[in-house]
């Protein structure tokens, strides 16, 4: 909130300056004010300002703004919070979508990534199970599987996760590493 009082002042004192204003779009955004950053935003096309900035705000902004109702929609804002590292407020938005669509691909993946980011364990390999059973597990997602099988205690079901990445990805040197060092 400081920040935002911050940027406010800048803005105040140099408004032809492009990086003030997106810098107080940004913190508006970061703290859910959509529609006041939604305001300046309009206010800021309206006297020609534009680019890939700007429009990267703008569906920020909407993202902000929208109320999902369906799983792209949350998926949409599950990536907007987790480029501005709001690990929490991603999880919730993915597992929202999943409510609704719980065989989304990539909703799955991001979601287990997160989760496990947040040492959330056991719903990290819901999402990554999932990503496997839908055929698409990569070496990656099967390494994934193996490290929280291997740090819940399910040291055969690791290795079978393990097992599994080395076939889909056999040139990988983590795998066999990670794979070692459980046998």
């Amino acid at each position: 909130e400081e920040a935002c009082k911050l940027f406010k002042k800048a803005v105040e004192a140099s408004p032809s300056t492009p990086k003030f204003w997106l810098s107080y779009l940004d913190i508006l955004i970061r703290l859910e004010r959509g529609s006041e950053a939604q305001t300046i935003l309009s206010g800021l096309i309206k006297k020609g300002a534009k680019g890939k900035r700007l429009e990267e705000l703008q569906q920020r902004i909407s993202a902000l703004e929208t109320k999902p109702q369906s799983s792209m929609a949350h998926f949409r804002r599950g990536s907007s919070l987790h480029q501005e590292g709001r690990l929490e407020a991603a999880a919730e938005s993915y597992q929202a979508g999943l409510r609704l669509e719980p065989e989304h691909l990539a909703a799955n993946y991001n979601a287990g990534v997160i989760l496990l980011e947040l040492g959330r364990l056991a719903e990290a390999e819901e999402c990554f199970s999932r990503t496997v059973a839908s055929g698409a597990g990569n070496f990656e997602v099967l390494l994934n599987l193996g490290s929280i099988r291997k740090s819940l205690g399910r040291l055969e079901d690791a290795e079978a996760s393990l097992r599994q990445a080395v076939r889909a990805g056999p040139r990988s040197a983590e795998i066999r590493l990670n794979l070692g060092v459980l046998l």
